[in-house]
């Protein structure tokens, strides 16, 4: 259920939030946005690639704090007044997963949307380590665990470094 994924997204959030991560966010309205409310509370720091013009999300007063309070930053590769464009929705994808040390996903619907698209990709170039939700009632989760993105679950404490096995370029760019 929805509420589950938005519960299991705080937990995750506030958890890797405290080991000194931050979230990286393509900035939609449900697990999106529960993540980035969760990180700015936890104390953390945001980096959203809006799929909106930036002009459009600076329009909203707690964006407009927190990106004022140095906690939010909001990234385009189209010029601040460019409403949405669905296709550049999907490529932003691309930034997201570039800029992430790993990335987590709560719920991917298997062949469909966004989500799915962008995991299969980073996994299939190597962006960044996918970890995903282990449940398997979800059918596009298990399909990326197979993939071979690595299984979380609520338990799972936010270390990312000791969570995965890198490469040793990967490890060397973790130590740094």
């Amino acid at each position: 259920t929805e509420g589950d994924d938005l519960s299991f997204v705080r937990t995750i959030v506030e958890r890797t939030v405290s080991r000194g991560y931050f979230v990286v966010s393509g900035g939609a309205r449900g697990i999106d946005a529960a993540a980035e409310t969760g990180a700015l509370l936890s104390g953390g720091s945001v980096i959203e690639f809006p799929a909106v013009s930036i002009n459009e999300r600076l329009e909203i007063a707690d964006v407009r704090h927190a990106v004022e309070s140095g906690t939010l930053l909001l990234v385009s590769a189209v010029p601040p007044d460019i409403p949405f464009d669905a296709p550049y929705a999907l490529r932003r994808n691309r930034y997201l997963y570039a800029m992430s040390e790993a990335a987590v996903i709560a719920h991917a619907h298997l062949e469909a949307g966004g989500t799915w698209s962008g995991a299969c990709n980073a996994l299939k170039g190597r962006v960044c380590p996918i970890l995903v939700r282990n449940k398997p009632e979800y059918s596009g989760n298990m399909a990326l665990i197979r993939r071979g993105a690595e299984p979380i679950d609520k338990s799972w404490d936010g270390d990312i470094r000791g969570l995965l096995t890198r490469t040793p370029i990967q490890q060397k760019l973790f130590d740094a």
